[in-house]
């Protein structure tokens, strides 16, 4: 019978950078736990040294405050390039008038 299990996964991952271009996208964390799953997760990728890492921009900019603190603790903590979503038609859309 053939094994069809996986390999076990390395605790160090080896870096890929020159082999493969890769990124990581992420949501900015809602809450203070899923701020902390967020970067256990970073601190475990990033020595893959993907080329980027980026994070998206809700919609209409209701995650703004969070993806700007996430893309700065990217720029201050890790040495991956962040990379983030800016959707400026949203900043200046101007109220709709009601008659």
């Amino acid at each position: 019978m053939k094994d069809n299990s996986s390999p076990p996964v390395s605790s160090k991952p080896t870096p890929i950078r020159g082999q493969l271009s890769v990124s990581f996208e992420f949501f900015p964390p809602a809450t203070e736990d899923m701020q902390r799953q967020l970067w256990h997760c970073i601190e475990r990728l990033a020595p893959l040294q993907p080329t980027f890492m980026s994070v998206t921009y809700g919609a209409g900019g209701s995650t703004r405050d969070r993806t700007h603190a996430t893309v700065r603790r990217l720029l201050d903590e890790t040495a991956v390039p962040p990379a983030n979503y800016l959707y400026p038609l949203s900043f200046f859309r101007r109220p709709r008038r009601t008659c």
